[in-house]
């Protein structure tokens, strides 16, 4: 997968790295089913989802490709909910939970309560006082 996203070869304007992040997805999905406790899953849903290469960059800079589309970020926020709960006591897991926040931070209450004491859980709460003190801090600030 990490050579596909760094290929820059082209066929028909359209090089590997276009089929990167779904193929990411697919196997991710796959891998959590038959082995859900898989280290490396945090790593690939929250690196390997940020990862472009130089073919997907140009792509997605000349407006060719989104860089995420509302079906894949729900796809990948489910994704990183099973991990999360699967592996709550990880420090994969809190990983996850961070970059959930990043782009879901509604979501963070619910995981505050659901994984209690947790690594998770406490860095669900971490990071949903860090989002309460930024959303503070911009209220306050004159425009």
């Amino acid at each position: 997968m990490w050579q596909m996203d760094w290929d820059t070869t082209s066929v028909g304007g359209q090089g590997p790295g276009a089929a990167y992040k779904a193929a990411l997805i697919e196997w991710v999905g796959k891998r959590f089913g038959e082995h859900p406790d898989d280290p490396f899953l945090p790593f690939l849903l929250d690196n390997g989802m940020y990862s472009l290469g130089p073919t997907l960059m140009r792509q997605i800079e000349a407006g060719k490709l989104p860089r995420f589309d509302p079906d894949t970020s729900e796809v990948v926020s489910s994704l990183r909910l099973g991990v999360i709960d699967r592996q709550k006591s990880s420090t994969g897991g809190t990983r996850l939970v961070q970059a959930l926040s990043a782009r879901h931070p509604d979501q963070l209450a619910a995981l505050r309560t659901t994984l209690g004491s947790t690594l998770c859980g406490q860095m669900a709460r971490y990071q949903a006082q860090v989002s309460r003190q930024l959303q503070r801090s911009r209220s306050t600030q004159p425009r």
